[in-house]
């Protein structure tokens, strides 16, 4: 199941959320769960992410604080290798997410099956 995209704004005072990214190399000896990933934390215990086995699906800029993923491209589409645009990364990221030290952006992140035993 996921969600359509939707904004963090204007919610009201009190609540809080969490935006967690990680991607964790296969390679290393004590990886237990390799792969990228993606969590967002939300008012009422509310819980969403997406997660890849693929590190490849992941990019981040090396010198800036700038990252992000691509799980799934539109048609045609290739995966972005560094920030996009707000538009071209609707348009062309199907899932995923893109952040910088001011800005945060995912699109379809799936709700997470914590509760019935299963790995996000």
């Amino acid at each position: 199941m996921t969600l359509p995209p939707a904004r963090v704004g204007g919610a009201p005072l009190g609540d809080s959320f969490a935006l967690m990214y990680s991607c964790e190399d296969p390679s290393t000896p004590l990886a237990r769960n390799p792969g990228t990933g993606a969590q967002a934390m939300g008012p009422g215990d509310g819980y969403l992410c997406r997660h890849s086995r693929s590190t490849g699906v992941f990019w981040a800029h090396p010198h800036r604080l700038e990252l992000g993923a691509a799980f799934a491209s539109a048609p045609g589409a290739q995966p972005p290798r560094g920030l996009l645009s707000e538009d071209t990364f609707q348009r062309t990221v199907l899932e995923g997410f893109q952040a910088s030290a001011t800005w945060h952006q995912a699109r379809r992140l799936g709700l997470c099956p914590f509760a019935s035993g299963q790995r996000c």
